[in-house]
């Protein structure tokens, strides 16, 4: 029955980094006022939090908090992926090395998630 909900956790965090993946394309072409009012990154954005955030709270009213927060942390792995792939960012050892924390907390809590 648990199995289920495992494509809407993946689907939270994925719209969550696609929410702060547009907000960052965003926030780079805003000059004032009216440029972030005319900016559809900015609604982008709000709309893929948006959909986390009650992909979320459908997801705490089925799991217990402390499997959703743990596997709510995989909005960083995406987010690291996105910047890696379509910003073009420099990933430097240390993000590997959290990157990789939390790819091992996640699978600690998966653990804990199929008992």
């Amino acid at each position: 029955m648990k199995v289920i909900y495992i494509p809407m956790i993946l689907f939270m965090g994925i719209s969550g980094a696609f929410g702060a993946f547009f907000f960052k394309k965003g926030s780079i072409k805003i000059k004032n006022i009216k440029t972030f009012l005319l900016n559809p990154y900015i609604y982008l954005g709000g709309f893929f939090y948006v959909l986390s955030s009650i992909l979320n709270i459908v997801l705490l009213r089925k799991l217990p908090y402390i499997t959703v927060i743990s596997f709510g942390t995989l909005i960083y792995i995406w987010s690291f992926l996105l910047s890696l792939i379509l910003l073009k960012e420099r990933i430097s050892v240390y993000k590997i090395v959290g990157v990789s924390l939390i790819i091992i907390g996640v699978i600690f809590a998966a653990l804990n998630f199929y008992k």
